[in-house]
């Protein structure tokens, strides 16, 4: 991470009003000249947590913590002092450049922040003034503070009506296309909204700003959910539905995961306000570390079917890999948490979350279902299952603690189990190397692929040194028939020598006006290229140029040299893939070469 420097850390200290950073974070009420509220690092029952406006301080006086904005920040957010200098910089507008963000970028981002925050309250005002979203949500139990919560919208069946309201604002169709809000017509030139018919749900950041939304149907259409498209703002394998509710996630250090936006607002309203849902993909190792810096109390509250219990499957996988064990809520089949809640209410829902069962159990259950454990080799396949599941432990004390649950479970050999699992975590581990270095290779392929322009910047030094590019501005200067052969090469000429094509475009513009080349004319367009222009005109006997045979041989040797240039190329490429064994296509990618190597050869014979 660049550095920051001193004068751009006062310039943010300076800007951050402490007390207005952590509202955001804590509810405060005034008290004197200071502010208290309940500490967000410790559960109390009198709030203790005290927040200095003159001294730009916090301190907690039941659990000791304290310091200025930048601890806050580091402390909730569970970051390093750099990172949270940045956070804190692009909350309050102030831009510091960093390796992976210039200025133009910056500010692109703040635009489309600013575009999406205008659709949101455009939805907003549209729910409140439509009693179409207003008797759904009223008929799912949804009251006024749910709204204002999540900050639900409605996109009505105007088919333009945010279009138009974006447009008389100022902001472009270019934007708006990037973000998904509106999509190009296919019958004529216009836009339309991409949203219609639909309550909407802001999809948030954890700075909260709204990244992307989800629009859920209100009518009988074929796609029940429409979710934003991927865009510069947002990416759906990084970010997660119910960040607004991450301060409650933190205060009370657990977090409830489900499938859906409505699962996480029933269980809000059911007094549950630690629920986040993934965003229509596979639960991603992004989304579980942006979740384990808020808590390492994970609980799976995917739907009841079988695509929920193979979900919770997946995300256990993930977040063994982070060394995070989630509970798994296990509902009874078909049920999904809202559906819960409405039949059986809140306190059967605790019991749930009570009941929840650790991870390996969960596993260990669905392995064995419909499984015959007297059966050896039913029960050799669950064990190589479970150790399928065990990879993805990096800690060895945790590794063992669970292989001896799963020997208790299936009636194993301890010893036998291990060896078991150390066999094919050795196998694995060849795997990965070989995964590695297989990526090495193509990076190596790759950085030769990206390095052929300089190399043909270089090649273009040795042509020059041979004088191919003197040689040729001489013929088409002198010979009136080298233009139309060396035009032939006008590609090839293109990759070595970036003046090519403007000079020919400035040779045929003063032939066609039957102008005489001079040097003057020359230097008044290319003044950087004296060389190359005293080399055209510092010629003995121009006759020389037009002759027939010369050109011929100009054009043969021009050629073989290119065709030498890309044989070295493919010979470096081949030699590479023989090494790549494990190469999905690798055969298939060293045909092709070689017979490009045989043509060339052919061509360079010829």
């Amino acid at each position: 991470m660049a550095f920051i420097p001193e004068e751009k850390i006062h310039e943010v200290k300076q800007s951050a009003d402490i007390v207005s950073i952590i509202s955001d974070y804590v509810p405060l009420k005034r008290s004197g000249r200071n502010f208290v509220g309940s500490c967000p690092f410790h559960r109390e029952k009198t709030p203790s947590f005290t927040v200095s406006p003159e001294k730009q301080i916090f301190h907690c006086f039941g659990c000791g913590a304290g310091g200025d904005v930048f601890t806050f920040i580091m402390e909730m957010e569970q970051l390093e002092y750099p990172k949270a200098i940045r956070l804190l910089a692009d909350r309050l507008g102030i831009f510091i450049e960093s390796d992976s963000q210039d200025y133009g970028k910056y500010k692109r981002l703040n635009k489309l922040t600013e575009i999406n925050e205008e659709a949101r309250k455009f939805y907003f005002r549209n729910l409140l003034n439509s009693k179409i979203p207003q008797n759904y949500l009223s008929s799912r139990g949804f009251g006024k503070n749910i709204i204002n919560q999540f900050q639900l919208g409605y996109a009505g069946n105007e088919i333009d009506s945010l279009y138009r309201h974006m447009k008389s604002l100022g902001y472009d169709e270019e934007d708006l296309l990037e973000l998904g809000l509106i999509a190009e017509s296919d019958y004529d030139d216009g836009y339309y909204d991409k949203y219609r018919d639909r309550l909407m749900f802001p999809i948030h950041n954890t700075k909260n700003e709204v990244v992307a939304f989800g629009g859920r149907t209100l009518v009988d259409h074929p796609a029940k959910y429409m979710n934003s498209k991927d865009s510069m703002l947002y990416d759906k394998s990084k970010n997660i539905y119910g960040t607004r509710n991450m301060q409650s996630i933190r205060r009370e250090d657990q977090v409830l995961i489900t499938e859906g936006y409505l699962d996480v607002i029933a269980l809000y309203q059911g007094g549950f306000k630690t629920g986040v849902a993934s965003l229509g993909t596979a639960f991603t190792e992004e989304q579980a570390k942006l979740i384990s810096r808020y808590t390492k109390n994970v609980y799976l509250a995917f739907d009841g079917d079988e695509a929920g219990k193979i979900a919770s499957m997946r995300a256990i996988d993930v977040f063994l890999s982070l060394e995070v064990f989630p509970q798994v809520i296990q509902f009874p089949e078909g049920l999904d948490p809202d559906d819960y809640l409405k039949e059986y209410g809140p306190e059967a829902f605790q019991k749930l979350i009570d009941q929840a069962v650790d991870p390996i159990q969960f596993l260990l259950m669905r392995h064995t279902s419909g499984k015959d454990l007297n059966n050896i080799p039913e029960k050799l396949e669950i064990a190589q299952e479970m150790i399928e599941h065990l990879l993805f432990l990096e800690r060895r004390i945790a590794r063992e603690e669970y292989m001896k649950q799963v020997c208790r479970f299936l009636d194993l050999e301890y010893s036998t189990f291990q060896s078991e699992f150390q066999d094919v975590l050795k196998t694995e581990q060849t795997k990965t190397k070989r995964q590695e270095e297989r990526q090495q290779r193509q990076q190596e392929i790759q950085k030769r692929q990206d390095q052929r322009g300089s190399e043909h910047r270089e090649s273009g030094v040795n042509l020059q040194k041979r004088l191919y590019l003197g040689e040729a501005l001489r013929l088409i200067t002198y010979n009136p028939h080298a233009i139309e052969k060396i035009e032939e090469l006008n590609h090839e000429f293109q990759k070595i020598f970036t003046l090519w094509d403007d000079w020919i475009t400035f040779f045929l513009e003063m032939r066609s006006k039957d102008q005489t080349l001079t040097p003057e004319i020359f230097k008044s367009r290319y003044p950087d290229a004296k060389r190359q222009i005293n080399y055209i005109f510092n010629v003995r006997d121009p006759e020389y140029y037009k002759n027939k045979e010369f050109l011929e041989r100009f054009i043969i040797a021009l050629q073989r040299d290119i065709e030498q240039s890309r044989r070295a190329e493919i010979l470096q490429e081949i030699e590479i893939l023989e090494e790549m064994v494990d190469l999905e296509d690798r055969d298939e990618k060293l045909r092709k070469l070689l017979i490009e190597l045989v043509e060339i050869d052919q061509k360079i014979k010829g």
